[in-house]
């Protein structure tokens, strides 16, 4: 997945990697691994001082709101 996204990168822009401030992901393994993941590889690849890695918003209301209808519900929701 990386070596498409660098492909594309480098027709739109051969400066990309010096532009790049941050990725957001929804944090699947196969793009947040430690050495292999695509998230990981693009942040290892940007030039820019400063990098942001955001996880996918949506997924973290997601799991606050799963952890809150277990406190209030018991599970019975």
């Amino acid at each position: 997945m990386y070596e498409l996204f660098e492909k594309l990168f480098n027709v739109l822009d051969l400066c990309w990697k010096t532009k790049l401030i941050g990725v957001t992901t929804v944090g699947a393994a196969k793009m947040i691994g430690r050495q292999r993941g695509s998230v990981t590889k693009v942040q290892n690849s940007a030039l820019s001082e400063g990098f942001y890695r955001v996880w996918c918003v949506l997924h973290q209301l997601d799991i606050v709101v799963q952890k809150c209808v277990t406190i209030y519900f018991n599970d019975d929701f």
